[in-house]
């Protein structure tokens, strides 16, 4: 069953209404699963021959959540189209990755790696 990138940010959001237990079952499920998301992109840079792609903050949906969480994608291109698609996503721009996940970082950011563009 794929697990909604809205569900993880309620899950890790800060001042949100979940529980340590809730939030440590969501990491064992979802540490080394894959998942396909579409986000908006933040920023994008190149690191070492791969592309970090950052979606914009996320709030979560419930009332008094007030942190915000964002997925850092570490997209490893699969040849030049992948390459002209990154060079041509600016800040705003929706796109859509598949990639394994490497773990959650102080409940604000969690981090994909390897990834790859969904075509």
């Amino acid at each position: 069953m794929p697990i909604a990138l809205q569900e993880v940010v309620d899950t890790y959001v800060l001042g949100g209404t979940r529980t340590d237990l809730q939030r440590e079952t969501m990491t064992a499920k979802l540490v080394g699963s894959v998942v396909v998301w579409r986000f908006k992109v933040y920023d994008i840079a190149k690191e070492d021959g791969r592309y970090r792609v950052m979606s914009e903050l996320m709030d979560g949906t419930e009332p008094g959540a007030f942190g915000k969480f964002t997925v850092v994608a570490f997209v490893t291109p699969r040849d030049e189209q992948d390459v002209q698609a990154l060079l041509k996503l600016q800040t705003g721009s929706e796109v859509e990755i598949r990639g394994r996940v490497d773990g959650v970082t102080m409940r604000t950011a969690l981090v994909l790696s390897p990834a790859e563009l969904v075509r």
